[in-house]
């Protein structure tokens, strides 16, 4: 394989860019995926009215889209729904127990789906060889597979966001003669090995990554830092036995977190139906018994902060609430001191239905 289908930057639609690299073809454009965003900004809305136009339904509507921005960022909902739809694929967020077992293994995945700082790239398995193909690079750079699995567990343990395809195979190269020109790009001129984090190769020689896999520390779900590898040692027994231990009190917290929420009502009556955007901008819904405490809305909004890559930007966070007014303070090292914990849905006025955004605290 020598000739990948590459689409270079334009504007902001590296989503676009992503799924189209990770297909190796022409699929989608920024119109059809505009189309499929606003959809989803209906069907939100609908869930937001469907107890009518209460004070949190009327502030969502006057929100700008959560799926598409102005200058065409896409979420990851925009980019995991086009692939159910069009391929039959599903993206899932490697944190997520299911899949970890691709993380120490990749040779079973074909393709994961990478985004850090509303920028996204792809890795795509084609013949047997990694790629890394990124649209602000001028070309494809080749992945070594020893050293995928470090270089993944790094950038899902950093402030990436990883998720595997998962679902089917994805399909072939298009015929080189569909789509532009430009957009096929000889791999001879970047066989460098690199990483996911390091920068594009060039020539002939090997890429020098920007970042050593596993150096450094990083936040653990818990907020204790995860312990630093020593200079040289990326991959080592040592530390990916540090790597595991950490990953596995991440595990245990969040199950622990997952077992002690409420069943989820099957219907609206007698519930409060709460959204929570996170970070990222991905909102996250679910209905709580009216009758429950406070801190079941913690546990629920730290298990999506884990599960999307945000527990690891800061220690201490923030619900915030316009409709009524209402702010609840908690930290992932102390999962149980939120304000107002004696207070249940129902007193805090938070039915039939509130919307929460989580901010890092200052």
């Amino acid at each position: 394989m020598t000739i990948l289908y590459h689409e270079k930057q334009e504007s902001a639609l590296c989503g676009q860019h992503c799924l189209n690299n990770l297909l190796q073809g022409p699929y989608y454009n920024a119109g059809t995926l505009a189309d499929l965003a606003l959809e989803l900004d209906r069907q939100e809305r609908a869930l937001m009215m469907s107890e009518g136009m209460t004070a949190e339904a009327k502030a969502f509507l006057n929100e700008e889209s959560g799926n598409v921005d102005a200058q065409g960022n896409f979420s990851i909902q925009v980019l995991s729904e086009s692939l159910k739809r069009s391929f039959a694929l599903e993206l899932t967020d490697v944190r997520h127990e299911d899949v970890r077992p691709l993380m120490r293994d990749p040779s079973k995945a074909e393709g994961f789906v990478i985004n850090r700082h509303a920028h996204w790239l792809c890795l795509r398995k084609l013949d047997g060889q990694w790629w890394r193909i990124n649209s602000t690079e001028e070309a494809p750079e080749r992945i070594a597979d020893q050293h995928i699995s470090r270089d993944l567990a790094q950038a899902a343990g950093d402030d990436w966001s990883v998720f595997v395809v998962q679902g089917g195979k994805l399909p072939a190269q298009v015929p080189r003669h569909e789509g532009e020109p430009s957009n096929w790009t000889d791999t001879t001129k970047a066989m460098g090995f690199g990483t996911v984090l390091g920068g594009g190769g060039g020539g002939g020689a090997p890429a020098k990554p920007s970042v050593v896999a596993f150096s450094g520390s990083g936040n653990t779900l818990g907020g204790s830092s995860a312990p630093a590898a020593p200079a040289g040692a990326a991959g080592s027994e040592d530390e990916q036995l540090a790597q595991a231990l950490a990953q596995s009190k991440d595990e245990a917290l969040k199950l622990r977190l997952e077992q002690r929420l409420p069943a989820e009502p099957e219907t609206t009556a007698g519930a409060a139906r709460v959204l929570v955007k996170l970070p990222d901008g991905t909102r996250s819904s679910r209905r709580f018994p009216k009758d429950s405490p406070l801190q079941s809305l913690v546990d629920f909004t730290c298990i999506q902060l884990a599960q999307h890559g945000a527990a690891s930007n800061a220690r201490s966070w923030k619900l915030v609430c316009t409709q009524p007014a209402l702010s609840l303070e908690f930290s992932l090292e102390a999962w149980s001191d939120a304000a107002h914990m004696e207070a249940t849905f129902e007193s805090a006025q938070l039915t039939p239905s509130a919307m929460f955004e989580a901010r890092p605290s200052a």
